[in-house]
Order: C-alpha cells, then structure tokens, then sequence
C-alpha cells in the first residue's frame, strides 16, 4: 500500500474501535490463554455512546462464559487506529455477561449488537478523536446512491501473523441479494471480494464498518456507515452485512422510548 492509501485507511479509521478480551478458556481438549478481537465502531444515540459490532460476537462471549468455557480476566477498548490519535493504551473496560444488547436473526438480515460506554470511556474515545456514527448518517441512506463501498477491520489471520493490530481495508463489489445461490434476507447488504484483493480470510471483520462512498454534483465525495460485517461465503468471497440504516433506526426507536 501506498503512502497515500495508508493514510486514507488511518482517516477512515477514526471510526474503527476493536474489544479486546483477554480471557482463559477450554473445551474437551484443550486449555489456554489468550486474546479474543473484535471488530467494531461508534454509535451515538441520544448522546450517549454505544460500541457496535456483530451480534453474534457478543452472543458467542456470552454462551461461552455461561457455560464456563471462557473466563475473562482483562478487557479494553483498542481506539488508536485513527491518524494522529494522542493516546496509544487500551481503554479498560469491565466485560460480565449481559453487559450488552444484541439481536441475531439470519432469516431477518439483523446481526447486531450494541455495549453502552460509560462516560468516561467515551470521553477517552473523544480525546483520540474517535469519530461516532449518529443518525444522520443513516436516516436519508435510502435516496442516496453509492458508488464505491470499502470495509474495514482486523482479519484474524494477520493479527497472527503481524503480531498485533492493523486495520485492514477491502475493496467490495455490491451486488444483489437475489443473485447469490440460495440467498439470503434481501435485507442483508451482499457485496464481493475481488480475487485480485490479498486477503486470505476476512474471519475477525465482523462488526467491522463497511462504507458507501457516493461522489456529490459538486465533486465532493462523501461517506456513509451502510452495514457493519456479519459472515461471508469462503469459496465465492462473498461478504453479507447487517444494514445499519435497518437497525439503527429500530434502536433509535426503541430507545426513544426506553433509553438505555
């Protein structure tokens, strides 16, 4: 990548925040200790901050920790990925079952899942200018035409071989629900990964944003949060993601009535 693509990834990354749980876990077979990753971002609802990620990330951490396979022993909030972000440490963040929201329904396209920041933490975020998805983002998406979409987060697979974090972006072709063998929801966004893309796997972007970029009358190009990442097809290296303008809406809704 060049140095002007790499400072495109750290702009777009002021919106990139990573959950990292340092835990002890088991099965039948094994016992270990080590990091789970998980790709998110910045919701703002009501003035409050919300972490966003994939709803089956919180629900797999909390069925593991209920049924004693996983023991969290330190947890924290990774938002330095932005250019010249101040703060280089990870936020602390104390992570209990049930400390989040999530919705998953595949038949329904919703994958989703949210953790409320205590104000500190988001007052943490906003000093390394973290940048929260509000609900003008979302809520004139459906007149809105874009040209250009792009994912962003930390593919499981490099976090390995790199030896730490690094946000990664995608290129990715939006195509139609309807065209992919045995589709899904047409709610879903679908969208392919080019094979000329290096990516080996994108298993740990999920909760990652993927964004829409539409280019004004004026020239000017302008970004949108469209879905965040939810699973993906190996062998056709196609992505499906949760529609943000879907569940954000429900959430401010929902939260009009019973804010969390």
């Amino acid at each position: 990548m060049d140095d002007m693509g790499k400072q495109f990834v750290a702009f777009m990354s002021h919106h990139l925040v990573a959950l990292q749980i340092d835990c002890e876990y088991e099965d039948e077979d094994t016992h270990n200790f080590g990091s789970e990753i998980f790709s998110g971002f910045i919701l703002a609802l009501y003035g409050r901050w919300y972490w966003a990620t994939a709803g089956h990330c919180l629900r797999d951490v909390d069925q593991a920790i209920e049924e004693g396979r996983l023991r969290v022993y330190s947890c924290g909030f990774a938002d330095f990925f932005g250019a010249d972000a101040p703060n280089i440490q990870t936020v602390p963040f104390t992570y209990e079952r049930g400390c989040g929201r999530y919705i998953t329904k595949k038949e329904l396209g919703l994958d989703f899942g949210v953790i409320p920041l205590p104000d500190l933490i988001a007052q943490n975020m906003r000093a390394n200018k973290i940048l929260p998805i509000a609900r003008e983002n979302w809520v004139h998406q459906p007149s809105l035409t874009f040209s250009v979409y792009k994912m962003l987060g930390f593919p499981s697979h490099l976090i390995a071989e790199l030896g730490g974090l690094l946000p990664t972006m995608i290129h990715v072709e939006r195509i139609d629900p309807k065209e992919v063998d045995e589709g899904p929801a047409e709610t879903w966004f679908a969208g392919r990964i080019s094979p000329e893309a290096k990516i080996k796997s994108i298993k740990g972007m999920s909760g990652g944003p993927i964004f829409g970029f539409r280019q004004a009358e004026d020239g000017r190009w302008y970004y949108h949060v469209v879905a965040l990442q939810s699973w993906w097809r190996p062998d056709s290296r196609i992505v499906f993601g949760c529609s943000v303008p879907l569940v954000a809406e429900l959430l401010h809704l929902a939260f009009s009535v019973a804010p969390a």
